[in-house]
């Protein structure tokens, strides 16, 4: 159920994400472990460098 939400929320907010550095994807990905982990911005630095996103 969470995965349709995500991707609902991805296609409905497309336009949101327009000429920004990274994807909607990316981004959606990092408010999501922010807010579910309560991480810090280094640590979602820190994990989007491990999964191979150059920032």
């Amino acid at each position: 159920m969470l995965i349709k939400l995500r991707k609902k929320f991805i296609l409905r907010s497309k336009d949101d994400f327009k000429d920004r550095h990274f994807n909607g994807l990316m981004i959606t990905q990092a408010i999501n472990w922010n807010l579910r982990y309560s991480l810090s911005y280094g640590d979602i630095v820190e994990l989007s460098l491990e999964r191979g996103c150059k920032c």
